[in-house]
C-alpha cells in the first residue's frame, strides 16, 4: 500500500471519530423523553409494604384532551321551542351537542358569551342533525339561544 493510501484512511477513521464524538454530544444534550414513564400515584405510595397491586382506576396521569371521549348530548327543537334547555358537562372534558329539529323550520344557534362566541349555526330537518364538538371552557355557566333571545339555554360546566 503506498504512502497516499495510508494517509486516505487515517483521514477517513479521523472523520468517523469526529462523526461518532458529534452525535454522541448531540445526544446528551437533548433531554430525555419520559413519554412513556408513568409517574407514581398518591394511591401507589400508599399502599402497604409488599404490595404491588395496580389501583383500578388509572390515576398517575391526565390523559390528553384529544384522548378523552366527548360527553354528548342531545337536544331538540321544535317551532319556537327546544329542549332540554340545560345541558352540562366537565372542565377539561369534549362536549359534543346534537341539535335535532322536528319541525320544517331552519333553527339558528348562538351561543352568547365571548368564550364560545364562534359557535354559530344553523340546522333543520331537512338537512339532518347538527352535531358540534368543543373542548369545555372554564367552569361556568353559559348561554344560548336558539332562534331568538326569548328562546335560551344553557350549558353548565362543573
Amino acid at each position: 500500500m503506498s504512502k497516499k493510501n495510508y494517509l486516505l484512511a487515517a483521514l477517513g477513521l479521523v472523520v468517523i471519530v469526529i462523526i461518532i464524538v458529534a452525535v454522541s454530544l448531540f445526544m446528551k444534550s437533548r433531554p430525555a423523553s419520559n413519554n412513556l414513564a408513568v409517574k407514581p400515584s398518591s394511591e401507589m405510595n400508599n399502599l402497604p409494604s409488599g404490595t404491588s397491586n395496580i389501583p383500578a382506576t388509572p390515576s398517575a396521569y391526565t390523559p390528553k384532551t384529544d384522548t378523552i371521549q366527548p360527553t354528548m348530548q342531545t337536544i331538540i327543537a321544535t317551532a319556537n321551542n327546544f329542549t332540554p334547555r340545560e345541558v352540562s358537562a366537565q372542565v377539561s372534558s369534549k362536549i359534543s351537542l346534537v341539535f335535532s329539529a322536528t319541525d320544517d323550520a331552519t333553527h339558528h344557534v348562538i351561543f352568547d358569551d365571548q368564550a364560545l362566541g364562534y359557535i354559530n349555526f344553523t340546522f333543520s330537518k331537512a338537512g339532518g342533525d347538527k352535531t358540534i364538538t368543543f373542548p369545555a371552557p372554564k367552569a361556568g355557566t353559559y348561554s344560548f339561544h336558539i332562534d331568538d333571545q326569548n328562546n335560551k339555554g344553557s350549558l353548565i360546566v362543573k
